[in-house]
């Protein structure tokens, strides 16, 4: 999970995922919202990092309907967005929060290694618009290709382990350290079902309005069976490889 390397007030953290009144009253965008704030622009470039990943870049961008965390958009006129899809043509970013408020601000990476939503991925492959919206491709089209835009991995490769807690019936995993994981992730271990993911990432108490699982530990798609001390497993989710960024464009020529 990527942290913002500064800290400004008003500056929305990079993987969280907020409902749409969340988003206008930390952005000031809601009338009914009390205080001032100092606001993020459209365009507002940020550093982050994350352990297992490495530094990235980010860009302040306006949402769009659909918006799912690790969505290839194309990044127009005003920092608005739209989903990528093959005959998208212009700048592409990754999103890194399930914003679908189009008048809100969110992160989206154009620098760096990233887990992204693909429609199919091979390790040290170059990427493609895709049929699906949201979803580039390792599938050729030489008239979709993204420049700048390379998966690094396969389709749900490995990202780690880390020594887990879990407890039977809880859907909350102990984890020592956040690296690396993000939200659409899964994991696989000793009294953890198939085709768990993760769903949320704990900061502890209220993040805006939204509860999120206490520090330390992370929440999961499904009730972990049994209770003990394992080794998890983290692996980059079944729609999900790891994307190499440098400032990608699609140019869809022909």
């Amino acid at each position: 999970m990527f942290a913002n390397s500064f800290n400004v007030l008003g500056t929305p953290p990079t993987p969280i995922v907020l409902t749409t009144s969340d988003w206008q009253k930390f952005l000031g965008r809601d009338s009914a919202s009390a205080g001032t704030i100092p606001l993020p622009f459209p365009g507002q470039v940020i550093v982050g990092v994350d352990p297992i990943f490495g530094e990235a870049g980010f860009i302040l961008a306006f949402g769009v309907a659909s918006l799912q965390i690790g969505d290839a958009v194309r990044i127009g006129a005003g920092y608005a967005t739209t989903r990528q899809l093959a005959a998208t043509r212009g700048m592409v970013g990754i999103s890194m929060s399930a914003n679908t408020d189009t008048a809100a601000l969110s992160w989206f990476a154009v620098r760096g290694q990233v887990p992204a939503r693909l429609a199919a991925s091979a390790a040290n492959a170059p990427l493609y618009g895709s049929a699906t919206a949201g979803s580039l491709s390792n599938a050729v089209v030489s008239t979709n290709g993204v420049t700048g835009a390379f998966a690094m991995t396969a389709l749900a490769a490995t990202i780690g382990t880390k020594q887990v807690s879990t407890l039977s019936g809880s859907n909350l995993l102990a984890v020592g350290n956040i690296d690396g994981l993000y939200v659409g992730g899964g994991v696989t271990g000793t009294g953890i079902p198939a085709d768990t993911t993760i769903t949320a990432i704990g900061y502890g108490g209220l993040m805006l309005g939204v509860s999120a699982p206490p520090v330390g530990f992370v929440q999961l798609s499904a009730n972990a069976t049994a209770t003990g001390s394992v080794t998890g497993t983290f692996i980059h989710g079944a729609a999900f490889a790891l994307v190499n960024l440098a400032h990608p464009a699609a140019a869809n020529l022909g």
